[in-house]
């Protein structure tokens, strides 16, 4: 090797990209957040059904 060569390290080596700034965990937190407010959404819009009456018995004595 020569001693006045100039060596430089890989550029992907040292300077890694941040999770955050990865397409995919954006992706995902997009589908989360969406897949969220579409079951809030339907959640809070669904109608309850009517309650039933309570049975009522009539007993007659003759």
């Amino acid at each position: 090797m020569d001693k006045g060569a100039v060596t430089q390290p890989c550029p992907n080596s040292t300077a890694q990209t941040p999770v955050y700034k990865k397409w995919w965990l954006w992706t995902i937190v997009g589908v989360v957040v969406a897949g969220g407010a579409v079951g809030l959404g339907v959640g809070l819009t669904q109608r309850q059904p009517a309650p039933t009456p309570t049975p009522f018995i009539e007993v007659k004595w003759p």
